[in-house]
């Protein structure tokens, strides 16, 4: 299974998905692949939509498969001043929108899950058909009431020195970010300046780098643990077993406890990106889950249940720790 620091970049070669006509919304381009029930598509931090190619391809034959460059990424990157997870979030909605009165499956990696996240703080999530979340804590700063984000310790403090650091060299600090977490491998690459780690490095310093910190500003602080508690609508969690920013078995059983309707699938062995880490296997969780869901076949979509924690290298069940809160460390 591909893991380290390569696994988590954007692909910013041709996509592999169907060919479709990239639809204008306002100033966002909009790609869509396939026809059938749609499903959005949104990627995480210094990627582009390229990063859906092999889901698209897996899925278009069945679902509508629609997705962007956030602002501040890929064709948006260039005359973008200053993006914000809110701007990100009402580009959601306009797409939302866009589609009623059908309501979408909603995917996002990482930042992409965190547009997610307020997109239902502003909007509520009446709107969506079901969400998928990959490899996203919903507070990524740690403190006395919160152990589960980067790195289960980084605090405001740390954040502060990280963008310090941003400021200076974005490329390099989000490299480093990456590096310096549970991930051994990306590590070792990092240390040794490995081709993978060049190739990132010169594709971000390609790109419009410097659009990463007022990003990154705009959600770093931000608490949504209220409403991934809230939320009604059916829930998969996809967790990168070696994740580099996050303890994906204290996380998700986090997930599991104050979403007692979620899946919550670990990948083990995967990194911050477990979704390119193990594409088919992750093209097969979400066409499980949306059909199970459509048909209403499987108990887990809708209703409260004993919640489960599955791990994808064996299936086992793995209960969650007792007497966990939204908020509480383990």
């Amino acid at each position: 299974m591909t893991h380290g620091i390569a696994a988590c970049g954007a692909r910013d070669g041709p996509s592999r998905a169907p060919r479709t006509p990239a639809l204008a919304r306002g100033d966002l381009v909009v790609h869509s692949a396939g026809d059938g029930p749609p499903i959005v598509l949104l990627h995480g931090l210094a990627s582009t939509h390229h990063e859906w190619a092999e889901l698209k391809t897996a899925l278009a034959r069945d679902y509508s498969c629609i997705s962007w460059d956030a602002h501040g990424h890929g064709i948006h990157r260039v005359g973008t001043a200053s993006p914000s997870i809110a701007d990100l979030a009402r580009d959601l909605a306009s797409v939302v929108a866009s589609l009623a009165p059908r309501k979408p499956i909603v995917i996002g990696h990482s930042v992409g899950a965190i547009t997610i996240l307020e997109f239902v703080r502003r909007f509520g999530a009446e709107s969506l058909q079901r969400i998928v979340l990959v490899d996203q804590s919903p507070r990524m700063l740690t403190g006395p009431d919160w152990e589960f984000g980067v790195y289960s310790g980084f605090t405001a403090a740390d954040n502060r020195v990280f963008e310090w650091q941003m400021h200076r060299d974005p490329a390099e600090a989000y490299l480093r970010l990456l590096a310096n977490g549970f991930n051994a491998r990306a590590h070792a690459e990092y240390e040794t300046n490995a081709e993978s780690v060049q190739r990132m490095r010169h594709r971000l310093r390609r790109s419009h780098a410097a659009l990463m910190l007022p990003l990154w500003k705009s959600f770093a602080h931000k608490d949504y643990r209220d409403e991934v508690a809230a939320l009604e609508v059916p829930l998969l969690v996809v967790l990168g077993g070696a994740s580099n920013l996050y303890d994906a078995v204290r996380l998700g059983r986090w997930f599991a406890d104050v979403v007692p309707h979620a899946r919550v699938v670990r990948y083990a062995g995967a990194d911050h990106a477990p979704h390119l880490a193990a594409p088919a296997r992750f093209a097969r969780d979400v066409a499980a889950f949306a059909g199970r869901c459509a048909s209403g076949l499987d108990p887990m979509c809708g209703r409260r249940h004993e919640p489960r924690l599955m791990d994808a290298a064996n299936s086992a069940v793995l209960r969650p720790a007792n007497g966990l809160r939204a908020g509480a460390a383990a």
